[in-house]
């Protein structure tokens, strides 16, 4: 039975019982063959509402007749493999349910998970984190000690922006958000019996160029520990429970089978695409339209140091979504002084309280010190994509700025 069949009842509100109806998607963006993918999502029949698969478009679509049946949409995407992270925003945007559960095509969800799904999306949670499992040297244990244990992944999300920020960067995983929950009940991650030598050192020496020189605590590499673990001496290894070596082992025997299938015409996702919604894309030129609008009047005079409310209704002209809170890429309402001399002081940045897309209007009331000695002073406010550029659409105000010492200190 899908989970959004499942009606979970909410005490406590009222003297009538309450019920609400909660849908789980479950997605990836994978390039491992399609009958291991196959097997992967069998776990999740009658558990999930939605299925979203994209494959890479570099890799092979034997065995796509066995994947078909299995997944609610298939799309093939241009990406910029080994790395998924500039894919993971517009995947989330392709999921329609109120929760998404991620995965990779060479992880498999334990059965602890698969029957917690239901528990777990009907709480008032952002996010849970899983713990990720390693499997080593075979299917039946796995790596139970520091760094590949506990290796807790954000992998279960609300489907709502605010729990759907990406990091941006290899390794970078979502930004942490409350109310979450980190939770025993595993994934385990198959890579290391998937993947030969050669392919391994490959995907090493390219995690390690974008991002190098990344270590652990103890000093060694990042990405030469991970993924060398026959390297690391003695190991500590555990059991994997009964109840999850059917499901590893169908993913394990899958691997390799599969048919030539015929030419079928999937839906394709661009690398543009996919990029226009990644938090570190470039931003382009088109981006940088708005309109700012004073709401309340600013004083003509001011005392040095003070502080001055300022309520702005900013809209976006542009041709980009500008993100909330701290998100990516950096666009922020700010301002800037210029004296008489030519000197310039920078205010701090406010952040937008929703995400702002192309036409959006919204009031953002700013704080705006004024510097610290007197003078005149002319004030543009205005947008800035910090470390970027200034969008030159301000709002300009002038303004003296008065001694903080009053008459009856002077006398």
């Amino acid at each position: 039975m899908p989970v959004s069949d499942l009606l979970f009842e909410l005490r406590g509100i009222g003297p009538r019982a309450m019920f609400i109806r909660v849908g789980l998607s479950v997605c990836m963006i994978t390039n491992r063959p399609l009958p291991q993918v196959a097997a992967v999502l069998r776990a999740f029949q009658g558990v999930a509402d939605e299925v979203f698969v994209a494959i890479d478009s570099n890799a092979a679509l034997d065995g796509l007749d066995v994947l078909m049946p299995l997944a609610t949409s298939v799309v093939q995407v241009e990406l910029p493999l080994p790395t998924i992270e500039p894919g993971l925003a517009w995947m989330f945007q392709q999921c329609t349910e109120e929760w998404i559960l991620r995965l990779d095509g060479d992880e498999v969800a334990s059965t602890a998970l698969t029957d917690a799904l239901p528990r777990l999306i009907a709480s008032d949670l952002l996010q849970v984190h899983v713990e990720r499992r390693w499997l080593f040297p075979d299917s039946k244990r796995f790596i139970h000690q520091d760094p590949w244990w506990p290796d807790y992944q954000t992998r279960l999300l609300r489907n709502t922006p605010i729990a759907l920020q990406v990091v941006g960067k290899i390794h970078g995983g979502m930004i942490h958000v409350h109310p979450s929950r980190f939770v025993d009940l595993p994934i385990y991650h198959l890579e290391r019996l998937l993947v030969d030598k050669t392919e391994r050192a490959s995907k090493t020496d390219d995690y390690e160029g974008m991002s190098p020189g990344l270590l652990l605590p103890n000093g060694r590499g990042i990405n030469e520990t991970y993924y060398y673990p026959e390297r690391q001496g003695a190991l500590q290894l555990s059991p994997v429970p009964s109840e999850d070596l059917e499901r590893i082992e169908s993913v394990l025997e899958a691997s390799t089978s599969g048919e030539q299938s015929p030419s079928i015409g999937l839906p394709a996702a661009s690398r543009a695409t996919l990029g226009r919604v990644w938090d570190r894309r470039e931003v382009l030129a088109g981006a940088y339209r708005a309109k700012l609008e004073l709401l309340k009047p600013l004083p003509k005079s001011a005392r040095a140091r003070s502080v001055l409310p300022a309520v702005i209704l900013v809209a976006n002209l542009g041709d980009e979504t500008w993100p909330f809170g701290s998100g990516e890429p950096a666009i922020r309402l700010s301002y800037r002084w210029f004296d008489g001399a030519g000197q310039t002081i920078d205010g701090h940045r406010t952040e937008f309280p929703h995400s702002m897309p192309p036409g959006e209007e919204t009031i953002v009331p700013l704080q705006v010190r004024v510097p610290d000695t007197p003078g005149s002073y002319e004030l543009h406010i205005d947008i800035v994509h910090e470390s970027v550029r200034w969008f030159d659409a301000p709002i300009v105000a002038h303004m003296d700025v008065t001694s903080t010492r009053s008459r009856e200190d002077s006398g």
